[in-house]
C-alpha cells in the first residue's frame, strides 16, 4: 500500500473517531495548545517510562486516541470515549491544572493520533485573544 494511501486512511479514521467522542472540535489556538500539550507529555513519558496500548489498536492503519489526562495510555476510539465520558465530570482544565465550574473537552487531530484534552473557559478565551 502506498504511502498516500495509508495516511489517507489514517485521515479518514481520524475523522471518523473525532465523531465517536463527540469532543467539540478546538479553535486553531486551542488545536495549537493541544498539539504542545501532547509533544510535551509526549516527551515526559518517552523520558519516564513505557507506553500502556490499548489491546484494541491494530497495525492496520489506526489512529489511537491520546488523552492528556491519561499521559502514556494509547487508546481505541471506544475505550477513549468511555473515558471522556466517564471524565466528564472532572472539572480540572489540562491547561491551567486549576478546578473550574466546567471544562469543555476539545480535540485536535495530530498525525495519527486524536489528542484530546479539558479546558476551562478562562484558558479558552486567553488562548483565542492570542489570535486577535
Amino acid at each position: 500500500m502506498s504511502s498516500v494511501h495509508h495516511n489517507d486512511q489514517l485521515e479518514a479514521e481520524v475523522r471518523l473517531m473525532s465523531e465517536r467522542l463527540g469532543a467539540d472540535a478546538a479553535s486553531q489556538q486551542v488545536a495549537v495548545w493541544l498539539s504542545f500539550a501532547f509533544q510535551a507529555s509526549l516527551q515526559g513519558v518517552i523520558e519516564c517510562g513505557p507506553v500502556d496500548v490499548c489491546a484494541h489498536i491494530s497495525a492496520s492503519p489506526s489512529p489511537a486516541v491520546w488523552l492528556l489526562r491519561d499521559a502514556g495510555t494509547l487508546r481505541c476510539p471506544e475505550c477513549a470515549a468511555t473515558l471522556v465520558a466517564a471524565s466528564e465530570n472532572d472539572y480540572v482544565c489540562d491547561r491551567c491544572g486549576r478546578p473550574s465550574e466546567t471544562t469543555s473537552s476539545v480535540q485536535a487531530p495530530h498525525g495519527p493520533f486524536l489528542v484530546v484534552g479539558g479546558i476551562c473557559a478562562g484558558c479558552v478565551s486567553e488562548l483565542d485573544k492570542v489570535a486577535v
